[in-house]
């Protein structure tokens, strides 16, 4: 088993006496305190000197967000409403192209029906329900 070097570290009194304290209710030793502190600091980037206080992290972190909902109703206004708007109309543009359609030839009718009704050529229909769409396209 490999033996761990040991070294002393001079802190105030004060210092160790808080140390001692934390690592007494955390039910740990006072080493292993200090190396938690030390790769908690390392792995979040945290300068324990000049760390800013978390509620100034929550508030950035806070206004980002707003920022980001701010983005996303402008994209919402500007792009999205827009086109749910045109691509509610489709069902009418579709409609009239069919009523012109409709109007043109037995063949082209034929067709509407079939991509109306998922059919193909040679299927059989319902020449009710046939005559019944192309009663509302005229």
């Amino acid at each position: 088993m490999n033996k761990l070097e040991k070294t002393t570290v001079c802190i105030d009194s004060a210092v160790a006496e808080r140390i001692a304290k934390f690592a007494s209710q955390h039910g740990k030793t006072r080493n292993e305190i200090i190396a938690a502190m030390a790769e908690y600091f390392a792995k979040n980037g945290i300068d324990p000197v000049n760390a800013e206080p978390p509620t100034e992290a929550i508030n950035r972190l806070a206004k980002r967000n707003e920022e980001m909902i701010k983005l996303f109703r402008a994209i919402e206004k500007d792009s999205l409403r827009p086109m749910i708007l045109e691509c509610q109309k489709i069902p009418e543009y579709i409609k009239k192209l069919a009523n012109y359609l409709a109007t043109q030839d037995k063949s082209i009718k034929n067709g509407i029906w079939r991509l109306h009704n998922d059919t193909v050529p040679g299927d059989n229909y319902n020449e009710d329900k046939y005559k019944a769409f192309f009663s509302d396209v005229h």
